[in-house]
């Protein structure tokens, strides 16, 4: 058994699609038909077919380009198997998801215009937290690639472990069977922007657990103009900061906000007991805040019966604030997460 990462898109835009339909899927939706490339049993025959149907398609790419994504194609049609592992980052969640492969490769037209190209797959658990992987073996899976097999850091030992038990068993683990390491090509290089926003989630995690994330909040939203209370550590009657415009708190919009800072993924009854706690202030805005993300639906309901009325907030929001009012931030939250923005060139999008 091999352990593979397929990526839902570059901003998770197809995540639901393959957790509802229970399939992993890759772009590349001008390709047509792969079959004839699955099938054929001589592989320098399926090489010649992959390369002919991928120039024809996107002749503008380089060729390193071409090189690269036929071989994260090749990877998904030829080299994934029944048994395997799939991973899957959720953007929308910050967790991962991990399924068994239960079918070989299939082209769909059933499931909309965005999707194509698939394998069949079991989803075991969509709501691992990133919070339970070592750093080391976060790093091997922030490749640039969409289709790619982890295999720095004893990664396929230990992914193994993770989507049976939820936790990283380290480095250095050695399992009573190997796993299958394949012939598909390894993680790339890392994508930088990746690494470095799983640096800033490690440290805030550190450094700002409880009513350290709660105080990390509330300077983000005095740096968006507002005043406010914020409960002592204990008990807060479930309400953590009191939020109003103006320079004393009374103008609109008036918020109640609750904020959590564990790193297991909030569910939808929780969120619901906002709505109550800001009755009981007569406020009509809130705003939730779990660093480690939520449960599967929770975002849907939300929109669904809270939207007018309470936003969500996860790591990623979070994160973006404190970018965007870095400079607001207090010198001790600063010193804590000391950040330096830099310049760097954007890779062409080929696919």
């Amino acid at each position: 058994m091999a352990v593979w990462v397929v990526r839902g898109g570059k901003y998770g835009e197809q995540e639901g699609i393959a957790l509802d339909n229970g399939v992993s899927e890759i772009r590349w939706l001008e390709l047509p038909d792969l079959s004839p490339v699955a099938r054929d049993s001589d592989e320098d025959s399926a090489r010649a077919k992959l390369e002919h149907m991928y120039a024809e398609v996107y002749p503008q790419n380089s060729p390193g380009s071409q090189a690269v994504n036929r071989g994260q194609i090749w990877s998904f049609v030829r080299l994934i198997k029944k048994g395997d592992l799939i991973l899957l980052p959720l953007k929308s969640t910050h967790a991962i998801a991990a399924g068994t492969v239960i079918g070989d490769y299939e082209y769909r037209t059933d499931l909309g215009d965005m999707v194509r190209h698939v394998h069949q797959v079991k989803w075991l658990k969509t709501d691992i937290s990133r919070a339970a992987i070592q750093q080391d073996l976060l790093y091997s899976l922030g490749s640039v690639l969409t289709v790619f097999k982890p295999t720095r850091n004893d990664a396929q030992h230990r992914l193994q472990v993770i989507a049976e038990k939820g936790r990283d068993p380290g480095p250095g683990y050695t399992p009573l069977g190997k796993p299958d390491a394949g012939d598909g090509p390894p993680e790339a290089m890392p994508d930088l922007e990746e690494v470095a926003m799983e640096d800033i989630r490690a440290r805030i995690n550190a450094k700002m657990k409880g009513h350290g994330f709660a105080r990390l909040v509330e300077a983000i939203l005095i740096a968006e103009g507002y005043t406010t209370f914020t409960s002592p550590p204990g008990a807060d009657g479930g309400v953590d900061i009191l939020a109003g415009r103006g320079a004393f708190g009374f103008d609109e919009p008036r918020i109640c906000v609750q904020v959590k800072s564990q790193d297991s993924p909030v569910d939808a009854p929780t969120v619901s007991q906002l709505l109550g706690v800001m009755s009981g202030f007569n406020v009509h805005e809130g705003l939730f805040v779990s660093w480690g993300g939520y449960t599967k639906g929770v975002e849907q309901q939300h929109k669904k019966n809270s939207f007018f009325r309470v936003r969500l907030w996860g790591a990623e929001e979070v994160i973006e604030k404190v970018f965007e009012h870095y400079e607001e931030l207090p010198a001790d939250i600063r010193a804590d997460l000391p950040l330096k923005r830099i310049w760097m060139l954007v890779p062409d999008e080929d696919a």
